[in-house]
């Protein structure tokens, strides 16, 4: 973030981001299933589905991963917000290319690595 709080792309630290998709990730301590819901904002799909919840940001709890993308250099970041201990931690981290590749806003059709 800069002082003025604007969302820096985690790739290139630009500031022109835009706001692709969001993963919200539920699920109770511990429990190896997620239900996940999926908002695509550049096609307006949306879905609810059980994951493993392998790309939620919490490793027990629940999560929520707002993805950007970047005009200056094309990269993905990912805004992350999740449980720990109580605590809402929150970072913005380059978006895992295993992630990416799953293209899951567009061509999920049953639950997976997501």
């Amino acid at each position: 973030m800069t002082e003025d709080n604007y969302l820096k792309c985690a790739n290139c630290e630009d500031i022109y981001t835009h706001v692709e998709n969001v993963v919200w990730y539920r699920r109770s301590e511990d429990e190896a299933v997620c239900d996940t819901a999926f908002l695509s904002l550049g096609n307006n799909q949306d879905m609810q589905m059980q994951t493993n919840g392998k790309f939620n940001p919490s490793r027990r709890r629940d999560g929520l991963r707002v993805i950007f993308s970047c005009e200056a250099c094309g990269g993905y970041s990912s805004l992350n917000i999740s449980q720990h201990k109580g605590s809402s931690e929150v970072e913005v981290v380059k978006c895992p290319e295993d992630f990416l590749e799953t293209k899951q806003f567009f061509n999920v059709n049953q639950g997976g690595d997501y």
